[in-house]
């Protein structure tokens, strides 16, 4: 899978993720902004949430947006509110073996078995 197909998975994931929890985008940039800047510049906030935004809506094929969000998508998956949505952070692996039509079905049975494991835990409280 090309750099430019990743970002499109990537951005539709975290779009996905931030619908689910409740989040705006301005919201989510916000929080990660607070999290990750060492002191608070309402300049420096207003431009990060332009450049967050641009990084979510448009097409590219930097190595740098993909890493970027995968950086956000890690700071969701960390968030209280992801796990008490009642969901549970991917861990299925890309193997660059693979075809696409193989790694969708992977992730498909993955996000089954997930699916599985979140109605047990729901149904039988420890």
């Amino acid at each position: 899978m090309g750099t430019k197909e990743q970002i499109l998975k990537s951005q539709k994931e975290l779009k996905s993720a931030l619908s689910k929890i409740g989040f705006s985008q301005r919201k989510f940039a916000t929080e990660f902004f607070n999290n990750d800047s060492e002191h608070y510049d309402e300049e420096l906030r207003k431009t990060f949430i332009d450049t967050f935004n641009r990084q979510l809506d448009r097409p590219r094929k930097s190595k740098k947006t993909l890493n970027q969000l995968t950086k956000y998508l890690d700071f969701i998956y960390g968030m209280e509110g992801y796990t008490k949505a009642g969901m549970i952070p991917p861990r299925n692996i890309i193997y660059s073996e693979l075809n696409i039509d193989r790694q969708d079905s992977l992730a498909r049975i993955s996000r089954s078995i997930d699916r599985k494991i979140l109605k047990k835990s729901d149904q039988y409280p420890d």
